[in-house]
């Protein structure tokens, strides 16, 4: 199944929008976390990571076409997280690797005969994507404190923090694909009640 140009468009800007809306919303939470518990490790809005979910959803749908709202989404998390003064070189190549991290496990699976996608029908298959949502956690944790993005930090801090990275992505991830599945059961109850 091809999507006409004006659905393509459509869909990535529906992914920037929710991407947005839901960094913003890690932001807020993150801020409320540090007034709450100033000496957390991980704050509030890494425990229920949304973003990781919604670029799933979006590789999902899009393939390696997410990639642009993904990175486009993540410089702007950054700079609204951190200020715009974080937006360094490296900081850019860190954020198209993570990026491309999602379509690439997608690929990876692909390689593996184990393809997510179905033959274009986007059967939705919870526990693969889960399995890609993992995968792709992981590595894009593991450049985030390979490349020591998070400040100088002990080994066991830094396995506490990529611990709960994950955590935070997965529930992020399980979050989403919830409401996914209660938008798809509400979309076929109407289906069905059109049909009558």
């Amino acid at each position: 199944m091809t999507l006409n140009w004006t659905r393509e468009i459509g869909a990535v800007s529906v992914c920037l929008g929710v991407m947005f809306g839901s960094t913003f919303l890690v932001v807020q939470l993150n801020d409320l976390g540090k007034s709450l518990f100033p000496g957390m490790i991980l704050q509030l809005g890494g425990i229920l990571f949304l973003p990781h979910g919604v670029a799933l959803l979006s590789t999902w749908v899009l393939g390696w076409r997410a990639f642009l709202p993904l990175f486009a989404a993540t410089v702007f998390a950054l700079a609204l997280g951190r200020g715009i003064e974080a937006v360094t070189v490296t900081m850019l190549l860190l954020m198209a690797v993570k990026a491309a991290t999602m379509p690439a496990a997608f690929d990876l699976f692909r390689l593996c005969k184990i393809d997510a996608r179905g033959d274009g029908a986007f059967m939705f298959n919870w526990r693969l994507l889960m399995l890609i949502g993992f995968l792709s956690s992981m590595l894009n944790n593991l450049w985030r404190y390979m490349l020591n993005c998070c400040g100088d930090m002990t080994a066991s801090k830094m396995l506490a923090a990529y611990s709960l990275s994950i955590f935070g992505d997965m529930m992020g991830v399980l979050v989403v694909m919830l409401g996914m599945m209660l938008v798809f059961r509400h979309m076929r109850q109407r289906q069905l009640r059109a049909q009558v």
